[in-house]
C-alpha cells in the first residue's frame, strides 16, 4: 500500500512539474525534454512504418517486419555505444536517448522514401 501511495505522489508532482524544454536548466529537465523528442520522432516513425505496411503484401510486410526487429536491435545497441563517453555519469541517460532520437528520425526517414516509391507507382 507504501509503495502505491509513493508513487501516486510521486506521479502528481510529475505532472504537476511544468518543464521549459526551450530552456531546460537541470539534468531532469533535459532528459524530461530529450524524452518528448524521442516520442514525437517515435510516433512518426510508427505513423509511416503502417503506412508503408499497408502498401505491401504478405511477403513484403514479413520482410519489413524483419528489418524493423533488426533496426530496433541496432537503435538501441548504437544509443548505448554513443553513451558511453558518459558511462556511469548522469549524462547517459541523456545521451542515450538524443541517440535514440535521431536515429528513430532517420528511420522515418528512410521508410517515408520507401513510401514515396510506393507513392510514384500509384500514379
Amino acid at each position: 500500500m507504501f509503495r502505491v501511495i509513493l508513487l501516486a505522489l510521486l506521479c502528481s508532482w510529475s505532472l504537476s512539474y511544468a518543464v521549459d524544454c526551450k530552456s531546460p536548466m537541470t539534468n531532469f529537465e533535459m532528459q524530461h525534454c530529450a524524452s518528448l523528442e524521442y516520442e514525437v520522432a517515435d510516433k512518426k516513425l510508427n505513423t509511416v512504418y503502417n503506412k508503408l505496411r499497408k502498401k505491401l503484401d504478405k511477403t513484403g510486410k514479413q520482410k519489413l517486419k524483419t528489418a524493423q526487429k533488426a533496426w530496433i536491435k541496432y537503435r538501441d545497441t548504437k544509443a548505448v555505444f554513443d553513451a558511453d563517453d558518459a558511462r556511469g555519469g548522469t549524462m547517459q541517460p541523456l545521451l542515450e536517448t538524443s541517440s535514440k532520437t535521431q536515429t528513430t528520425e532517420n528511420r522515418a526517414k528512410e521508410l517515408e522514401s520507401s513510401l514515396n516509391m510506393y507513392k510514384d507507382l500509384d500514379k
